[in-house]
């Protein structure tokens, strides 16, 4: 599996960049909507589907044996803390692994288990949960409620991201995008420079800019200001966001997949996208389904399975087209 990315699509399948081309996988586990990929401590991948997880060894897929923890449900994020222990997000609530037994994390005890979204582990250990009915933290496997801090956590989270300060930064479905800084929340709209409420995702690129998807385009926090990139994007909604160790941007739409090439001050560059002629077999992308392995491989999920793509293998073609005619006509 050396030197590949990996993409998970919504409906067809996955695939794997090696080199020239994407190596599409679609009808190996018995869905091609592939939501999450996460890498183990053992070197195997997961794959979270709309019918439960699958184990990818680098030769076949298998589904994953969950001892009956949750039914094959969709999986809309895999995550693995430093401790090793994997953490589920699925619509029959979250989920936790500790490589041997599978067990459900009571975000709401005595209540039925919330839809959730993502995980996302913070520098101090914690793990921020977002879900359906609001954000939740984990704090030393204890469940910490935040909506009962402020009525403002109550909301729909799609992701969250940490800064270099310390901060949490979290997308949401309606309510734009909001910051906790561990004492005071903050929330941002559209009057402060957001080009939509609806946020879907957010990353960090190498210079500490923070990157929100929404349903109207790219936009980029400078540490002061929010700031909407214009860019050729194959279109405006961004289902999937994430940075490689290029300072490239990846950006998931509805129409296909785009690499966005930052400069220094990480200003866009320039903007390739992959479509089928590069074998990039999903058009539209998944929410949540982009990964960056600990070998910088990308994994892209989208409606038609997941692709991987390695940037090491992404050479451009400079040798300029041999041009043969082989006859002319002239027609007075």
């Amino acid at each position: 599996m050396a030197g590949n990315i990996w993409l998970g699509t919504n409906g067809g399948g996955l695939s794997r960049f090696a080199g020239e081309t994407f190596v599409h996988h679609d009808g190996e586990f018995h869905s091609n909507l592939v939501f999450s990929i996460n890498r183990q401590p053992e070197g195997n991948y997961w794959i979270g589907t709309s019918n439960g997880i699958f184990n990818f060894d680098g030769r076949k897929f298998e589904r994953l044996d969950v001892q009956g923890a949750f039914p094959n449900t969709i999986v809309m994020d895999l995550m693995t803390d430093r401790r090793g222990i994997t953490y589920i997000s699925t619509f029959y609530g979250l989920f936790r692994y500790d490589g041997v037994h599978f067990k459900p994390v009571p975000l709401l005890p005595g209540n039925p288990a919330p839809v959730t979204i993502s995980c996302l582990q913070a520098k101090n250990g914690s793990i921020w949960v977002t879900t359906k009915a609001g954000l939740f933290e984990l704090q030393d496997d204890k469940v910490v409620d935040r909506r009962e801090l402020d009525e403002r956590f109550a909301i729909a989270g799609m992701q969250s991201v940490e800064d270099r300060d310390g901060n949490i930064w979290t997308a949401t479905a309606k309510q734009g995008v909001q910051k906790w800084d561990g004492k005071r929340l903050t929330r941002y709209t559209t009057e402060d420079g957001l080009p939509s409420n609806q946020t879907l995702n957010a990353t960090l690129d190498r210079n500490g800019n923070l990157w929100f998807g929404t349903y109207e385009g790219l936009c980029r926090w400078n540490g002061t200001d929010f700031c909407y990139v214009q860019t050729e994007l194959p279109a405006k909604v961004i289902y999937l966001l994430i940075a490689d160790d290029k300072n490239n941007l990846w950006a998931g739409t509805e129409r296909g997949l785009a690499r966005i090439r930052l400069d220094r001050n990480s200003e866009p560059a320039e903007v390739r996208v992959y479509s089928k002629e590069e074998g990039f077999h999903g058009p539209e992308c998944n929410l949540n389904a982009g990964y960056r392995d600990r070998d910088g491989r990308l994994w892209f999920g989208n409606i038609e399975g997941v692709t991987v793509y390695d940037p090491r293998d992404d050479i451009p073609n400079t040798e300029v087209p041999r041009i043969v005619i082989n006859s002319v006509k002239v027609f007075l």
